[in-house]
């Protein structure tokens, strides 16, 4: 009965985003790009395919295979996008106020951003998120790996998922092995891909370092043998920590609200209202600024 009310919520959701969302709202990303790049495919394909081949292959197989228009490939991968991303994430849990906290990150302004604007984002978000939840073992590898082979940004949360298997010590603890092999990446990122955030998005950049990282120590106080706990952990070092200097990081928290919600529920019944509450008011900010209100 749970998973008939389920898909009941993600239907409500996919007709709320058509009907009220898709076309009324400003985006930061502009998709005339895609616009631009999709008027030769097979060119633009050939460029993908030296490190996201997957990708070269979507673009081919809507815009040479099936001969779909360049403005209709984009809203078909548009609505697929979150389409796919609905139903693999309403089926997530079984607890439905986990379900309506999943789907309603899906309505955060860098979550939407992924699907309106940064398709390819996108598409790997769904591969590596689907993998992550209902694959395990070689079947999982595969499915992360094709992810990677989508977008290259998803080259740093499939280092973290596996680099969490390797243990240093049993002197150290998990938390803090964890920080360990995950701040030289975060270092490199800084190094050779940064960008400082000028004083136009100071106040955002701030009030964002502040969010992420609260809820970055929250979860670190917390000793879980989970996977998906620790992975969401390591995210969340990562976009805290590398915040400040490399402005693709909201990117990252688009595409892995919904496994840091999932998370949650190796955590207490207080710090989880905490969490959620932070998040709550950090995505009404973001619409605010998005919106123009301040």
């Amino acid at each position: 009965m749970i998973r008939v009310i389920q898909f009941c919520i993600a239907v409500i959701a996919i007709l709320f985003f058509h009907l009220y969302v898709y076309e009324n709202l400003p985006w930061v990303d502009d998709i005339e790009r895609y616009k631009v790049n999709f008027q030769y495919p097979i060119v633009y394909a050939l460029n993908s395919n030296l490190t996201t081949p997957v990708w070269g292959v979507i673009v081919l197989l809507l815009l040479e295979v099936l001969d779909i228009s360049i403005e209709d490939t984009i809203t078909v991968l548009q609505y697929a996008i979150f389409v796919l991303l609905t139903f693999t994430l309403s089926f997530a849990s079984k607890n439905l106020f986990f379900t309506l906290l999943l789907l309603s990150s899906l309505f955060v302004t860098y979550s939407l951003d992924m699907v309106i604007g940064n398709l390819r984002q996108g598409i790997a978000t769904f591969i590596f998120i689907f993998s992550l939840l209902y694959f395990r073992g070689l079947k999982q590898f595969i499915g992360l790996t094709l992810s990677v082979l989508t977008h290259n940004m998803m080259v740093v949360p499939w280092y973290i998922f596996y680099i969490d298997k390797i243990k240093i010590s049993n002197r150290l603890s998990k938390n803090i092995e964890q920080v360990i092999f995950v701040m030289p990446l975060a270092m490199l990122i800084v190094l050779f891909g940064s960008s400082v955030s000028t004083a136009e998005d100071g106040s955002r950049s701030i009030f964002g370092l502040i969010t992420y990282a609260t809820i970055f120590i929250l979860f670190f106080g917390v000793d879980s043998t989970n996977n998906l706990f620790k992975f969401a952990r390591g995210m969340l070092f990562f976009i805290s920590s590398s915040y400040m200097f490399f402005d693709q990081s909201l990117r990252y928290m688009g595409s892995f609200i919904s496994v840091v919600i999932i998370a949650l529920k190796e955590m207490s019944k207080e710090n989880q209202v905490l969490i959620v509450s932070i998040l709550i008011l950090s995505s009404i900010f973001l619409w605010v600024l998005r919106l123009g209100i301040i």
